[in-house]
């Protein structure tokens, strides 16, 4: 499943430019999220399943996080944790 988070300020305006994409699956029996920001490419991906790790977006190879990770990294955690939590089936 792939899912598009819109972004928004706090007044509720429109920040397409932070939108993200949120891509999830089942690897045997572990849920798995990939996060990465539709409109920033070369920027590295979220790959959030038994540990978490960060991957050049070019090639998939393992790289070091960005600044931001821990925002990522919690937004992936909290989503994890409502799936589960919720009994929503991924396949």
């Amino acid at each position: 499943m792939t899912v598009h988070i819109l972004c928004r300020d706090v007044d509720g305006k429109r920040l397409d430019l932070y939108d993200l994409e949120l891509e999830l699956f089942r690897s045997n029996k572990d849920l798995v999220l990939v996060i990465s920001k539709l409109n920033f490419p070369e920027e590295p991906i979220l790959w959030s399943g038994v540990k978490s790790l960060w991957m050049n977006s070019n090639n998939g190879k393992k790289c070091n996080p960005p600044n931001y990770s821990s925002k990522l990294e919690n937004l992936a955690n909290r989503i994890r944790t409502y799936i589960e939590e919720s009994g929503v089936y991924i396949s």
